[in-house]
Parts: structure tokens; sequence; C-alpha cells
């Protein structure tokens, strides 16, 4: 018998597995998403531009693959020992958020609104204005309207046409305005924001927006479901975040 019969098989058949394994994780992960997509009630107009944004970021996930596939190949000791990446240290803020106040941002994970929607109906009293930036802007009763400022996500070009993204300059552009003097911001969009954008643009967006909260005496509340997002991305995001509630 051969001395190398029964390690493993032959190096061809390994990639193409490789190969194999990860065209199926892609997949699951896209079908994932969108069923994800389909459970927060988003129309169907909203639904394109999410999965026109998913389908966007397939070429950089071929273009990982690719580098990946260029490395060596594992031999079967290690694919029986590799450990992988260390996960990521575990966020702890050190106790539960009870009450907004000025100068933070907050991050709330949730399947759907509900305790970020809590603690906005418990703050917008101390605040000037309350900001919404979400495709399904919530009631708020007893918010004046006059203190309320809702900022759109997406615009018609044309009668008749598809709603289309703004571009995320352009709302932090009316964000900063809106923000100017002190406000209380709720967005509960930034799984449809991450569609459309890089994740480190994302994560610089993040960052920025606790910067203004900061610099106006503004205070930020998000409400996120993780599920949705990639490990990575949700745990560079949260980072950017004072609190989770």
């Amino acid at each position: 018998m051969d001395a190398h019969e029964n390690d493993g098989p032959p190096a061809d058949e390994e990639r193409a597995r490789t190969y194999a394994e990860g065209f199926g994780a892609g997949i699951r992960t896209a079908l994932k998403d969108i069923l994800q997509y389909v459970s927060q009630g988003y129309t169907v107009s909203e639904l394109r531009l999410l999965v026109q944004g998913r389908l966007a970021r397939l070429g950089d996930e071929v273009e990982l693959k690719r580098r990946s596939l260029l490395g060596p190949l594992r031999t079967r000791a290690d694919v029986l020992f590799a450990t992988g990446p260390p996960p990521p240290r575990r966020w702890s803020p050190g106790g539960a958020v009870v009450r907004v106040v000025p100068r933070q941002s907050y991050l709330v994970n949730e399947p759907q609104p509900s305790r970020a929607l809590a603690l906005l109906a418990g703050a917008m009293a101390d605040f000037p204005r309350t900001i919404l930036l979400s495709l399904h802007p919530p009631a708020l009763p007893g918010l004046p309207s006059a203190r309320r400022v809702e900022l759109s996500l997406t615009s018609v070009r044309a009668p008749g046409e598809a709603a289309h993204p703004i571009p995320l300059g352009q709302i932090g552009g009316r964000l900063r305005e809106a923000m100017a003097g002190g406000a209380l911001v709720y967005i509960d969009a930034l799984d449809f924001l991450l569609a459309e954008e890089p994740t480190d643009t994302m994560v610089q967006f993040a960052a920025w927006l606790a910067d203004e909260a900061r610099s106006t005496d503004s205070a930020v509340v998000v409400s996120i479901d993780a599920a949705a997002l990639d490990l990575k991305q949700f745990t560079r995001i949260q980072r950017t975040f004072s609190a989770q509630a």
C-alpha cells in the first residue's frame, strides 16, 4: 500500500471541495439576507434596492474567496486541528441603559424596533426636536409635528420610476443640519444602508454620528437586528457606540 494513500484527497479534489463549500455558503448567506429583509416588512421597491445592494457586494466576496484559494491547501491535520481566528472580543457596556442623555449614542440589538422606541418615547421631551431616519417612521404619539423631522432614505426621480437610495453623503449633510442645536436621532435602517454602502463606510458613518452627537448635545438611538448582518460588520459598528441597550 502506498504510504501516502490515506493522506487525504488529491489537491484538485480538495480545491474543488473548498470551492463548492464556499459557493454553497455564499448562496445560504444571500438567501438568509433576503428572508430577513422580507420578514421586516419592506415594500417591493425597498426589497429591490436591498437585493441589488446584496448583489453588488458579491464581487468583493468572490475576490476574497479567490485569494483564499490561492493560499496553501489545508492538509488533513490542518482541518482537524485548525481553530480559526480568535472570536471578536465581547463588548460589555456595563449596565442596561434606562434613559437617553445628550452627547451619547445607543445601539439596541433587536429583531424589530421595540426597546429603541421605548427609549425614544422616554427621551423625546428632553430634546428640541426628534429626527427619524427610517423607511417606516414610527408614529410617536405626543410628539408635536413642529418638533418632528423625517429624513428620507430614498427618492423617486420621475413619476412611475422605482425609488432610488439617497447617497449617504447627502443623508449625512441633512443630519448635520437637523442636529444643530441638539436633537434626538432615531435610526432603524442601518441594515438598509449597509446594503448600499461598504462596511468601512458605514463604520465611519456610525463614528461620525457619535462625534456629531457629542458636539451638538444630541443623542443617537439606533435599532438594528444583528442577525441581519455579518458578525464582523456588527462587531465593528457596535464598537462605535457609547452604550448598548
